[in-house]
């Protein structure tokens, strides 16, 4: 392989040069281009440096060279190294610098070309070319990996279509990131099932390389990190609050600067309520932490200056799709071709319509089966539905007509191996509709089917063996299912039409580069009040990507969790730090003229809750506030469960059964669907103690507490962690997950992730324990009582190992209890 590295094209002569970003060292609000949204075609480099305006007497720090502007030298502060030059040279990322002589000529480099201007050996080449079938790289992606901003360690947004290859890209920057620069990398996906989809295409570069990739998603990781005793660095795959979790853990035990790369896939997700709070977060302290580089990927953004301007980064716009994708739709019996070329939906008559009499069955309601019957079985077909329950029925209604066709129902031998596997999974179990629907090679996909039971369905899918898959919305968003086609069967959730966004992905779910050379999408509309509506969505932009750090809080609890961090992690100690850092914020950007009318309000009620004490105008944090941060708690939620605590232990807690103490580390806003007569069935029959317990627990006497449950016709939320309670109590005793959810009228799923959330709050409870001393029998008696639940639900610790929602990382604490 040839090497384009040397020293002719190295700036500041014979030694890699590291460039001091002149933004991160002022904290200046700086526009980084000229246009909002800087085109491949269009991009312009930067200028180049006056090189007597540059300072080189700084070539010793972790030996290495590094050069950044006298005035950059002069007023740089920054309230994360305590205004120290020399802390922030040693944080910086090594990043080689290529002289590119003509960006014109970029599109004629060969791939191998690229690769080696990437320093990326020959044989991940070899790989991505005979593994993976990728035999070009597309003219952005060349573009993109050979920009000099994005090689110097500059932020970039991809704005690309799904399937436009932004993935790759993310890929051979981390794998340089890891390699080359020894440093470690952090990719950040919105589901648990992406990152396990994501740990497995990384485990072929994992043996290829020695190097690590850890599963950071619901209960794994651990926190902080084990250092690797590898040359190269690691890859931590990492759901979007894990990742949060990860970086405070690694500012806390100063070793942020392992970190030289942050890829943050669905960047529009920022604009969302709940993951778009943590992204912000997690952004704005790998930012102010002036560690490394940061790439946002998304496919839905629109308007991002403010969003540029926050992540100090450049964007790349590109309106490139490999694999031709048309969009039809249907309304009533009308049917329209989606025409987008001049950058708004708009929906234009096919002429002469659609014969919908083909394939056509009085038992099609949906008037699904003339558009799957042409494509199906050689190619697959998803179909997205509204609701959990519409899946299943139209996954039984498909199974039933499709039965009756030998070509559907062609007694594959795979089918019946898939249904066996199902089976065994659930200790002999399985949905009739489920198996009834793989034979005719139809299943379904929703939040309610267990882990084991969707990885299995995924990997049919994938396969063949099952060639239609009825899936809800969140499935879009999921792991990578791509489709010949996709049908869109009322694109609503609770009589609202989906976000231009959410639709998108899903559409965009049809025809991927590598598997399809052509995909198409059909919508299904069945009424005209939601014609009016789908019409709206489609003719609309995407939705601007703003700031949800005050969104429905009155007092400001995401600014209070976000500045608490920011204390306990010693990156702010005075309130002039904690303007800084509010105004690098994306609602500092948004809202400059709120930043102080908000930060008061934050400060008095961090004071108010005993996080934080202010001597000689220094801001530290209490005890409780050190405790609330490292269990991931909110301020007002800390408090409320320091309360709790505090009046069990006072008051007692019965101890002939591990039930009371499992009532106390179950979360308190459980979401369940309660079947009322079954509650109060439960609740009047407990075992000896439990009638005590529920005294205890609440603010009547036990027959008062099921007095009230009998008499509510509409339970209130405050029994669905009562109901939740009853669940594990069962599964205490030994009985299977499939019969408690049956019994209890919940699906699989939905009990199973009443486990894992359980489980995932029980440790942040054992954390915050930690750090206060009168909570110490907390501390060591929870590990016990998780072990007992877990000793029930799994009959050896051994067969840990093999359950999907529990890994290595909590096979080895249980083993590490002292029992």
């Amino acid at each position: 392989m040839s090497n384009h590295s040397d020293t002719s094209n190295q700036i500041g002569g014979s030694k890699p040069v590291c460039f001091v970003k002149s933004w991160q060292i002022l904290g200046l609000d700086l526009d980084i281009e000229n246009n909002d949204i800087v085109s491949t075609r269009k991009r312009k480099l930067p200028p180049p440096l006056n090189q007597s305006n540059i300072v080189t007497k700084f070539k010793n720090v972790d030996g290495r060279l590094m050069e950044c502007s006298q005035k950059a030298v002069n007023e740089f502060t920054s309230p994360c190294v305590n205004n120290s030059l020399s802390s922030y040279l040693s944080w910086s990322p090594e990043h080689q610098i290529y002289s590119l002589a003509n960006l014109n000529n970029i599109k004629d480099l060969s791939d191998k070309d690229v690769f080696s201007k990437l320093e990326l050996p020959s044989q991940l080449y070899e790989y991505y070319l005979n593994e993976r079938n990728i035999s070009n790289l597309y003219d952005w992606q060349k573009e993109c990996l050979c920009d000099i901003r994005l090689l110097r360690g500059s932020n970039i947004i991809l704005s690309l279509p799904t399937g436009a290859g932004k993935t790759m890209v993310a890929e051979l920057l981390m794998l340089r990131e890891v390699i080359n620069n020894k440093k470690s990398c952090i990719i950040v996906l919105p589901y648990v099932a992406i990152v396990q989809e994501k740990m497995n295409s990384l485990m072929e570069f994992k043996k290829m390389f020695d190097i690590e990739v850890l599963d950071y998603a619901a209960g794994k990781g651990a926190i902080p990190p084990v250092k690797s005793a590898k040359d190269c660095g690691t890859i931590y795959v990492a759901t979007i609050e894990k990742a949060n979790i990860l970086v405070n853990s690694l500012i806390a035990n100063k070793r942020i600067n392992e970190i030289g790369l942050v890829v943050v896939d669905e960047l529009h997700m920022i604009g969302e309520s709940m993951r778009g709070v943590f992204i912000e977060q997690m952004i704005t302290k790998y930012l102010m932490s002036l560690s490394g580089q940061i790439i946002g990927m998304s496919a839905t953004l629109d308007d991002m200056t403010c969003l540029k301007k926050f992540m100090k980064a450049h964007v790349l716009s590109v309106d490139f799709r490999p694999v031709r994708l048309d969009q039809k739709v249907k309304i009533l019996n009308k049917m329209y071709y989606l025409d987008e070329r001049e950058g708004q939906g708009k929906l234009v008559p096919v002429p002469g319509g659609m014969d919908n009499n083909l394939h056509d069955d009085p038992r099609d309601f949906g008037g699904i089966l003339p558009f799957l019957k042409p494509i199906i079985p050689n190619q697959g077909v998803l179909i997205f539905c509204p609701t959990k329950e519409s899946c299943e029925n139209l996954c039984g209604t498909l199974s039933e007509i499709l039965s009756e066709d030998p070509v559907c129902a062609d007694g594959d031998l795979r089918k019946e191996e898939l249904i066996e596997m199902i089976r065994n999974d659930n200790g002999g179990r399985i949905c009739e509709i489920m198996e009834y629907g793989i034979l005719a090679g139809v299943c379904y996909h929703h939040s309610g089917i267990t882990v084991e039971e969707r990885d299995r369905i995924e990997t049919a899918f994938k396969s063949g063996i099952i060639h239609t898959l009825c899936a809800t919305s969140t499935l879009a968003a999921g792991v990578n299912l791509p489709a010949r086609r996709v049908i869109v069967k009322d694109p609503f959730m609770f009589d609202e039409v989906y976000t231009k966004s959410q639709y998108t992905q899903m559409v965009g779910r049809a025809g991927r580069a590598g598997l399809n050379s052509y995909g198409d999408s059909i919508t299904i509309i069945t009424s005209r009040k939601k014609e009016k509506q789908f019409r709206e969505m489609i003719e609309s932009s995407y939705a601007k990507c703003r700031s949800q750090m005050v969104k429905g809080s009155s007092d400001y609890k995401n600014f209070q969790i976000l500045l608490l961090d920011m204390i306990c992690l010693s990156m702010a100690k005075t309130r002039k730090d904690l303007e800084k850092i509010m105004y690098c914020t994306l609602y500092g950007y948004e809202h400059r003229e709120d930043v102080i009318k908000v930060l008061n309000c934050v400060i008095a009620k961090l004071l108010e809750f005993k996080m934080i004490k202010i001597e000689c105008d220094i801001y530290a944090a209490t005890p409780l506030g050190l405790a609330t941060q490292s269990a991931n708690f909110s301020p007002g939620e800390a408090v409320k469960i320091k309360q709790e605590l505090d009046y069990h232990l006072e008051n007692g807690v019965i101890l002939s059964s591990v039930h009371h103490w499992i009532y106390i580390l179950l979360k308190n806003d459980i979401s369940l669907k309660i079947k009322e007569n079954k509650l109060h069935n439960e609740m009047e029959y407990l075992e000896r103690g439990d009638p005590q317990m529920f005294s205890k627990i609440s603010d009547v006497s036990y027959p008062q507490l099921v007095a009230e449950i009998a008499s509510q016709h509409r339970l209130k939320p405050k029994f669905a962690k009562i109901y939740a309670f009853l669940m594990i109590r069962r599964l205490l005793k030994g009985e299977s997950i499939w019969d408690v959810a049956k019994e209890f009228s919940v699906q699989r799923g939905s009990l199973q992730n009443v486990l894992q959330s359980f489980y995932t709050h029980a440790r942040c409870i054992i954390r915050f324990s930690e750090k206060i001393p009168e909570l110490w029998s907390v501390c060591h008696l929870s590990p016990h009582v998780i072990k007992r639940l877990f000793d029930s639900i799994f009959p050896t610790l051994e067969s840990l190992r093999f359950v999907k929602m529990v890994d290595e990382t909590v096979y080895d604490e249980f083993l590490q209890m002292e029992i």
